[in-house]
């Protein structure tokens, strides 16, 4: 399946490029599909995800950002009063590559209900996804084909998956 990378126009004004992709024979990018569902039990998280965006568009995207799980990444990493708040499942997921402080691709999610992420029914596809080209990523920057310093270098970048 081939897979064509975005870069995010709107929230790229500042110190990160964020970058989504369109998986073959979808009509929507991964992170717009995301930000069409709606979680109205996760408001507070929701509302700390894209604080965190904002934030990393001025800051950069430090790696406390993030829930490293293998070379998928998860956000938002958020607060111990908001993990308190919500006993009833894990919370929301947005999955996404951290490449460097200043690439991110921000892919999709849902909400966690199984402390594992493969045991989840509607994070798994989401967290296997992230994993795949995740590890494609790793091996495409090792092997010279994306120089990730250079700006714009994801944009409308093509793998098969």
């Amino acid at each position: 399946m081939l897979v064509l990378f975005e870069l995010i126009d709107d929230l790229s004004e500042g110190k990160v490029e964020f970058y989504t992709i369109k998986l073959e024979g979808k009509d929507v990018y991964e992170f717009e599909e995301f930000e069409d569902k709606d979680f109205p039990d996760h408001k507070a998280e929701l509302y700390e995800l894209y604080n965190v965006i904002d934030e990393m568009r001025l800051r950069g995207a430090k790696k406390r950002y993030f829930k490293f799980e293998e070379n998928a990444h998860a956000m938002p990493y958020v607060s111990n009063e908001i993990k308190e708040s919500n006993k009833k499942d894990w919370g929301i997921r947005l999955y996404c590559i951290f490449i460097n402080e200043g690439k991110v691709v921000l892919l999709n999610g849902d909400i966690k209900t199984h402390r594992n992420p493969r045991m989840c029914e509607h994070v798994r596809k989401h967290f296997d996804l992230a994993r795949r080209i995740g590890t494609i990523l790793d091996k495409a920057i090792l092997d010279k084909e994306i120089n990730i310093l250079e700006p714009r270098s994801l944009d409308q970048f093509e793998i098969m998956i």
